[in-house]
C-alpha cells in the first residue's frame, strides 16, 4: 500500500489518541504515504507532526452532510489515494472517500462505546472490520490501534506523538515562569461539556488552599470561549494570585507550558492529552462521571479523581470537602520528589 487517507473528525483529545494508531502505521509501514482527514481546531497539533505526510482540513459541521463537500472531493481525489481507513466511524469522511473514488475503504463496524451507527453506513465500506463491545469500552488508545491492527493486518504497539515544541516557545514558558518562589502549577478549570465541569467554587477553594499551603504559582489555561469563566473565578480568587490565559494561548501552548510545570490539574478533555503527552511527571485528572480506564493508556502519570452530582446539583456543605480530596493529592505530588 502507497498511500492512505485516516479519517479523524472528531474532538482533539481523541485526535491526540488517534496518533497513536498513525505512528503505529509509520511503525510497520514507512514507505507508505499517510494523510489524514480532520477538523480545523485539530490542525495545530497534527501540522508538524512527525506520523502523516499531509493534511486535509474540513470544517465538519454535524447534520451538514453536504457541507463543503466539493472541495473536499477534489482535495481527496488530488491525493490518488489507495485506501481510506475510518478512525472515526462517521460516515461523511466515508462517503466522501467513496465519492472521490477510493477503491478500497475499511472500517470498524462499530466505536467507542455510545449508538450504534446506522445501518446503511454499513455499505459505505469495502470491508468492515469488527469490533466488540468489551473492546469499545476499554482503553482508546487500544482501541484505535486494534482499528489499524486489524484493518491494515500488521501487528505492534503505537504511542501518541505531538509535533516537537519549538525553542521558541520553550523561552516564552521559562520567562513566564520566571520568579515563581513555589511550586508551578497549571489548571483546566471548564470544559464545553458543563456535565464534565467541576464547579467552580470547588476550584477556588482548591486554589486558595495551594496558594497557602505552598505559595504556588498558578496558571489558568482556556480558549476564547472560557475567558469570561475563568475572569470570574479570578475576581472570587480575591487576592490569590493566578495568571490568566484564557483565550491567549494556542494549542500546542499547552504542552510547552506543562513541561515546565511541577503539578497540573485538569478536567477530561483534550488540554488533559497535551498535558500528559507533554514530559509533564506529575498530573490530576478530575472526572465527572467518565470511567477512567478509557484514558489510562494515553494518561499513564495521572492520578484520577471521580465525583458525581446529583442530577447536576452539587451542594455546597461539600465544596471544602471535595475540594480537600483533590488538595491532599496534589500535596503528595508536589512533595514527591
Amino acid at each position: 500500500m502507497r498511500s492512505i487517507l485516516a479519517s479523524m473528525l472528531v474532538n482533539v483529545g481523541d485526535v491526540i489518541m488517534m496518533t497513536s494508531a498513525l505512528e503505529l502505521i509509520r511503525q510497520k509501514r514507512p514507505r507508505t504515504r499517510i494523510a489524514v482527514l480532520a477538523r480545523p481546531d485539530a490542525a495545530e497539533l497534527l501540522n508538524g507532526n512527525p506520523c502523516l505526510d499531509e493534511l486535509i482540513i474540513y470544517p465538519y459541521r454535524s447534520g451538514s452532510p453536504f457541507h463543503g463537500l466539493g472541495e473536499l472531493l477534489g482535495r481527496i481525489r488530488q491525493g490518488h489515494y489507495e485506501a481510506f481507513l475510518s478512525l472515526d466511524r462517521r460516515p461523511r469522511g466515508a462517503m466522501a472517500a467513496a465519492l472521490a473514488g477510493i477503491k478500497e475503504r475499511i472500517g470498524p463496524d462499530i466505536l467507542f462505546a455510545g449508538a450504534r451507527p446506522k445501518f446503511w453506513t454499513k455499505f459505505l465500506f469495502t470491508r468492515q472490520i469488527h469490533m466488540t463491545e468489551d473492546e469499545c469500552r476499554g482503553s482508546l488508545v487500544e482501541m484505535f490501534q486494534l482499528v489499524v491492527r486489524r484493518g491494515l493486518e500488521i501487528e505492534g504497539k503505537g504511542r501518541i506523538t505531538l509535533p516537537p515544541v519549538s525553542p521558541e516557545k520553550q523561552q516564552w514558558v521559562g520567562q513566564l515562569f520566571q520568579g515563581a518562589k513555589g511550586p508551578v502549577i497549571g489548571l483546566c478549570v471548564r470544559t464545553n461539556d458543563p456535565g464534565k465541569t467541576w464547579p467552580m467554587n470547588r476550584f477556588v477553594s482548591l486554589m486558595r488552599r495551594l496558594h497557602q499551603d505552598y505559595n504556588a504559582f498558578m496558571y489558568i489555561t482556556g480558549g476564547p470561549a472560557d475567558r469570561e469563566y475563568v475572569a470570574q473565578l479570578t475576581e472570587k480568587l480575591g487576592p490569590v494570585p493566578a495568571l490568566d490565559l484564557a483565550g491567549q494561548t494556542r494549542l500546542m501552548d499547552i504542552p510547552a507550558l506543562a513541561a515546565q510545570s511541577d503539578l497540573c490539574i485538569t478536567l477530561d478533555n483534550g488540554t488533559a492529552h497535551l498535558m500528559a503527552n507533554s514530559g509533564l511527571e506529575k498530573l490530576i485528572c478530575i472526572m465527572i462521571a467518565t470511567a477512567p480506564k478509557i484514558l489510562i493508556d494515553s494518561m499513564p502519570q495521572a492520578e484520577f479523581i471521580s465525583f458525581s452530582s446529583e442530577n447536576g446539583h452539587w451542594p455546597d456543605n461539600e465544596i471544602e470537602t471535595d475540594a480537600e480530596r483533590v488538595f491532599q493529592a496534589a500535596a503528595k505530588m508536589i512533595e514527591k520528589k
